[in-house]
């Protein structure tokens, strides 16, 4: 069975640095529609002013309307700005977070190196992280959504089928930041690891399920890195490519899958280090492919769709690499 390492927006291995994607995202995302509804705002307030200035009876109607018209819009504001300010405050706290062990000492005071966190602290970290389990348990149900679906189980069932796959992604995750702080870990080995994981949720959800719901389960397993991928690009083309054509966004969800699984395949199966930085660059890699692939198969406009999309990907990973990476 083949499992990517990777469960995040991007899919970035590294949590803190997924952590700070997703939330980049949602708040470029949200400031867009606040500057679409303040648009909106400006147009019915001059609609307003010019109707005020006609006779009262004939304008009153319509001024009603736009106000209220008004309230929704200005509300929606309220609302998105309130989620911008709350992203922005993670978003800075996860930056933080990830940043903590980068900062080298002072050359003329060179002090004791601190011991590497152990895999249990490591746990211990990201299990009382709130935001990190919200990320996961959305990636969770994106991915196996299809499975709930088709799993004709009981309440009780279900809700343990959740907290053991939860459970196995909060692992993996911890497994691939423990890689990363030994620093001399390759992704071959860190695959093993992953796979020994996955070896062991089975045992679990085989103990769980019924011989035919495990079967699902295990049929449903075989794709789940294309099934995760797929709902992450759907919703990234949906949110920054809405204007692509049925046919192209297809084309173009198609071609991203190919490309991102051929990366991680042949970073997985190598014994390049598995770091931070290498967990960021096959995406690039994979986003170059793809812009070879689909620039002449797409229209100048259909192009400068995927563009956006592209160029908002490539700019969050780049503000996200070290330094001296780019």
């Amino acid at each position: 069975m083949k499992n990517t390492p990777n469960w995040t927006a991007y899919i970035i291995a590294a949590i803190a640095a997924a952590v700070v994607i997703g939330l980049s995202l949602q708040i470029l995302e949200s400031n867009r529609q606040v500057r679409i509804l303040n648009q909106e705002i400006q147009e019915l307030r001059h609609r307003i002013t010019r109707l005020v200035a006609l006779p009262l009876d004939a304008a009153k109607p319509s001024v009603e309307q736009l106000e209220v018209e008004l309230e929704g819009s200005q509300a929606r504001i309220e609302d998105l700005e309130s989620q911008v300010a709350k992203a922005s405050a993670s978003f800075a706290q996860a930056e933080a977070e990830s940043s903590e062990a980068e900062t080298p000492p002072e050359e003329e005071e060179l002090e004791p190196e601190p011991e590497k966190a152990s895999l249990d602290e490591l746990r211990e970290k990201l299990s009382s992280n709130a935001q990190v389990s919200a990320q996961l348990r959305g990636l969770m149900e994106l991915a196996y959504s299809e499975l709930f679906a088709g799993l004709d189980l009981d309440q009780e069932t279900k809700a343990a089928l959740r907290e053991l796959l939860l459970a196995s992604q909060l692992e993996q995750v911890a497994l691939a930041r423990y890689a990363m702080a030994l620093g001399d870990v390759g992704y071959r080995e860190q695959h093993e690891w992953t796979q020994d994981e996955r070896a062991l949720l089975a045992a679990q959800l085989e103990e769980l399920l019924s011989a035919e719901d495990y079967a699902a389960w295990e049929d449903y397993e075989r794709s789940i890195d294309e099934r995760t991928l797929e709902a992450t690009f759907r919703n990234q083309l949906n949110a920054f490519s809405s204007g692509l054509t049925p046919e192209n966004h297809d084309l173009v969800l198609q071609i991203a899958l190919e490309e991102f699984m051929a990366e991680t395949d042949a970073l997985r199966d190598s014994d390049a280090l598995y770091t931070e930085a290498e967990s960021m660059l096959y995406q690039l890699r994979a986003m170059v492919r793809m812009r070879e692939r689909l620039l002449p198969l797409l229209s100048e406009d259909q192009y400068a769709e995927l563009d956006n999309w592209l160029t908002m990907g490539e700019n969050v990973i780049r503000d996200a690499l070290p330094d001296d990476v780019l």
